[in-house]
């Protein structure tokens, strides 16, 4: 999995949602989401193994941070910079905006997906939350 799915799938969500300049903090955000929350729903027993892995196993989890490719984070950079720069967005230090987009994500999946999985919600609803919710905190002050 570290060797050869994660940096595939790591790659492909880099050209589906971070070769794209985006017009507003919405868009860039609510693509992030929805593109991974579809990744999870797709994937989610396997993630459940390697979420367990991930937790417990230190040599895991290193690993897994050394496989995220260079071009991926440069992506979020170039995009994450583009609409500082455009006002959209708080200037930040992006290493904080990329940690508070996914936290507040994978508190979502680890709720709905590893957690409590058989709880029914209304998915459509609670990911526009999560997306809002994002937006606000991530939007400068007037």
């Amino acid at each position: 999995m570290l060797r050869n799915i994660l940096p595939k799938v790591v790659n492909e969500f880099s050209e589906a949602t971070l070769q794209t300049h985006y017009d507003s903090l919405y868009d860039f955000v609510a693509t992030i989401i929805k593109n991974r929350n579809d990744f999870f729903k797709e994937n989610v027993d396997v993630i459940k193994i390697f979420a367990n892995e991930f937790i417990y196993d230190l040599k895991i989890r290193d690993k897994m941070i050394q496989t995220i490719p260079y071009g991926y984070m440069k992506s979020f950079n170039d995009v994450s910079n583009d609409l500082k720069a455009k006002k959209l967005m708080v200037d930040w230090d992006n290493t904080e905006i990329f940690r508070f987009i996914f936290t507040s994500f994978f508190g979502y999946i680890a709720e709905h997906y590893l957690l409590f999985d058989e709880l029914r919600y209304d998915e459509d609803i609670e990911l526009q939350h999560l997306i809002d919710f994002i937006v606000k905190g991530l939007s400068p002050t007037e």
